[in-house]
């Protein structure tokens, strides 16, 4: 028998020590790279708030040029996170797709907008739901924003009028009636006469609700109207208590007034004030007046062009001179 030795496995190759640093300077590099990328993206990677400002730059362009759906996609994606700036966007909004003729869109901003505390927003909301045929919630919208408050309702001031949430008191109706002039306001004399006139106030405050769920008490002709009315009802109130008021007509002014004037009143070029009749001492009276109201209002008027240092181009009123070189 021969005597042979064991089996011994066959050596394994030592790892040259060159070899193991190759692979650790590969792994270096290889997560030196990732890690510069990581950094190099995040030093490249756009500002976020950058990003939106330019979007909405974009969006308020398009805005500008009637693309309103296009302006409304990239707005929805790109909302100021401040809630008044947010707002202010939303309202613009619907705003513009109201006056392209386009309530449901309209309806849908001003909604935003109202959530994000807008105040002009209700008044849009309400003539958005007129225009979509949504009557009955336009009217309620309406009313909550102007129902009168019954705090606000002076005792012993009744309701007259109710027209939905909205309620009309006796002392507005009575102030409405006394607003006419005398001449309108004799056809509605009497307890037939008034009842009449209510009929009339009720007629006028649905016109009016209509027009406001409309959104014509903003349109801006009769935004301009209702600003000529003022300063003329201003003005009128000025004359009447600042120089009115001052105005005196006293029986020895008339009588002066009379003798310079006296062909106006009597073919006797000789008569006497004493001996005028009732009918024209009334006509000197209220001539004297009148004489001396523009005189005063041509005080006020030159006074008021001096300290204003008031200047006047006809010429630009004509076209031809005012084109003219």
């Amino acid at each position: 028998m021969t005597l042979r030795p064991p089996n011994r496995p066959a050596p394994k190759p030592e790892r040259s020590p060159v070899g193991l640093t190759v692979s650790w300077v590969v792994l270096a590099v290889v997560a030196g790279g990732l890690i510069m990328n990581l950094v190099v993206g995040t030093v490249n990677a756009p500002d976020d708030s950058r990003v939106h400002d330019r979007r909405r730059t974009i969006a308020a362009r398009l805005l500008s040029a009637g693309a309103l759906d296009q302006a409304a996609a990239l707005y929805a994606e790109h909302l100021p996170g401040d809630p008044e700036a947010h707002a202010a966007v939303a309202y613009s909004l619907g705003r513009a797709y109201a006056d392209a003729g386009r309530p449901g869109a309209a309806l849908r901003w001003f909604i935003e907008a109202e959530q994000m505390g807008s105040t002009e927003a209700a008044s849009g909301i309400v003539a958005a739901l007129e225009r979509l045929g949504r009557g009955s919630q336009a009217r309620a919208a309406l009313s909550s924003a102007s129902a009168l408050d019954p705090a606000e309702r002076a005792s012993g001031d009744p309701v007259a009028v109710r027209i939905g949430e909205e309620e009309f008191t006796a002392s507005q109706v009575r102030r409405a009636l006394d607003d006419l002039p005398p001449e309108m306001a004799r056809h509605f004399e009497g307890p037939q006469g008034q009842r009449a006139f209510l009929q009339q106030f009720v007629a006028d405050a649905l016109l009016w609700q209509k027009a406001r769920r409309l959104g014509l008490a903003d349109d801006p002709e009769v935004l301009r109207q209702v600003e000529r009315l003022s300063r003329q009802a201003a003005s009128a109130a000025f004359v009447e208590r600042e120089i009115v008021a001052g105005i005196t007509s006293t029986p020895g002014e008339q009588e002066t007034w009379y003798l310079a004037h006296r062909e106006r009143y009597s073919s006797d070029s000789e008569a006497p004030f004493a001996e005028l009749s009732a009918e024209a001492r009334a006509a000197v009276a209220r001539d004297h007046r009148a004489a001396r109201l523009q005189e005063a209002l041509e005080a006020v008027i030159a006074q008021e062009m001096t300290d204003s240092a008031v200047q006047v181009f006809p010429e630009a009123l004509d076209p031809i001179a005012g084109g003219a070189p």
